[in-house]
């Protein structure tokens, strides 16, 4: 026997699809649901991911949490920005991407640290690098100013400069400290009377 009950609304087949609302929901025999419209639901299960009030989530290793932080997303078996290896980040601006307690990144709003064993940062020209306990730097142009030590590279084919108030020059007459430049320029400055100077030309 069939059964098929028909309206301008409502459509149902002997084959056992169904239209509903001219359209908006319809469904087949294989199982296919096709629907235009909001779906609203306090908790159910789509594919694997669960659904609640708060979070939707695929085990452990996939929440999405909008109750915590200001919302939380959790990857693998991070659970917090200081607990569980994986990927974390919240509404309040921490993430941490790596181990808990081991290399990766990290920023709790206030301070950034990241942890390899090996670490690469620029191209192939402007770089810093660092593995085996070395650290390589490399510039078309090098300038280091740390208040008593000058180190630049673009000046007088590169300079060297160190003192409390580190000298310019070899011409140099303030105070002590030394000066050196690949011009050949250099000077050793103790006082007025206590000096070793050579000037290139």
């Amino acid at each position: 026997s069939q059964l098929e009950i028909s309206s301008s609304n409502f459509f149902l087949k002997s084959d056992g699809s169904l239209n509903i609302g001219a359209g908006n929901i319809t469904t087949s025999t294989s199982g296919d649901v096709t629907m235009t419209g909001t779906v609203t639901a306090t908790a159910g299960e789509i594919g694997g991911f669960t659904i609640d009030a708060d979070e939707i989530k695929s085990g452990t290793t996939l929440i999405l949490d909008s109750d915590s932080s200001n919302g939380q997303i959790k990857l693998g078996a991070a659970t917090t920005i200081d607990a569980g290896n994986g990927i974390y980040m919240d509404g309040n601006g921490n993430f941490r991407a790596g181990n808990a307690n081991g290399y990766g990144i990290r920023w709790d709003t206030s301070t950034l640290r990241v942890s390899s064993s090996e670490f690469y940062f620029g191209n192939a020209t402007n770089f810093i690098s660092g593995s085996g306990g070395a650290i390589s730097i490399g510039a078309d142009t090098f300038d280091l100013n740390a208040t008593t030590i000058i180190v630049d590279s673009g000046v007088n084919s590169g300079k060297i400069a160190l003192g409390n108030t580190p000298p310019t020059s070899v011409a140099y007459t303030a105070n002590s400290g030394v000066y050196m430049d690949g011009t050949g320029d250099f000077l050793v400055r103790g006082d007025g009377s206590n000096y070793i100077k050579m000037y290139s030309n």
